[in-house]
């Protein structure tokens, strides 16, 4: 998708009827981690779990960071599975578009375009 796509997608995250944003944030889970790491959505979209700092229901963001948290982890979980298994390299996976640390970048893009921040 292009940028201004992504960045209209992020605005659902804040969108003012709260059971969007729920589905949203329920959907944005379940697309990024199910079938890791070729069927999932890229690790862009993890930045907009940053938006759900932002959040006014205190449940809600409860849940995002705890769909952030369990995102992180399997993705730290896949990566150690692939160090160990040597699969890291030539022909193997590119771990820039499965490590966490690399949702910061997206975070602050995702921030920065927010009208509201």
């Amino acid at each position: 998708i292009s940028a201004e796509q992504f960045y209209n997608l992020s605005r659902l995250a804040q969108d003012p009827v709260i059971q969007v944003r729920e589905i949203f944030m329920q959907k944005l889970n379940k697309g990024l981690t199910r079938g890791l790491p070729n069927k999932c959505l890229p690790l862009d979209f993890m930045g907009i779990f940053a938006l759900a700092g932002l959040e006014t229901d205190k449940k809600l963001r409860t849940t995002s960071k705890n769909f952030l948290n369990f995102g992180i982890s399997k993705r730290r979980d896949f990566v150690k599975n692939v160090i160990m298994t040597g699969g890291v390299g030539d022909g193997g996976v590119d771990l820039t578009y499965i490590l966490p640390d690399y949702i910061l970048v997206f975070a602050v893009v995702v921030l920065a375009h927010d009208p509201n921040f």
